[in-house]
């Protein structure tokens, strides 16, 4: 399923293929699968260590307009995180 990471409210099917998925959504249900243990990862994975520092480098922040956004710490990276979050929303709510 092709995700196109967004800054909306709401997810929604583009007639391009791509499902326009808001960060928010993405980082919401990890977090939800992360906080129910229905997401684990084996400890020998080869870039778990990688994962995990993302995971731990990951901040939500309110903007002075109330927005909330999402982002790895400045110098740090969050695309395992990404690509982990795109295949739970994925599992979540397609399959």
């Amino acid at each position: 399923v092709p995700i196109l990471i967004t800054g909306g409210s709401t997810p929604s099917q583009a007639d391009d293929g791509y499902v326009h998925v808001p960060k928010r959504d993405l980082i919401g249900v990890t977090r939800m699968l992360l906080d129910a243990q229905r997401l684990r990862w084996a400890a020998g994975l080869p870039e778990a260590r990688v994962l995990e520092a993302e995971l731990a480098n990951f901040r939500t922040k309110l903007t002075a307009n109330l927005t909330d956004t999402y982002n790895a710490r400045e110098g740090a990276h969050d695309d395992l995180l990404l690509a982990l979050a795109c295949a739970a929303w994925v599992g979540e709510y397609v399959l």
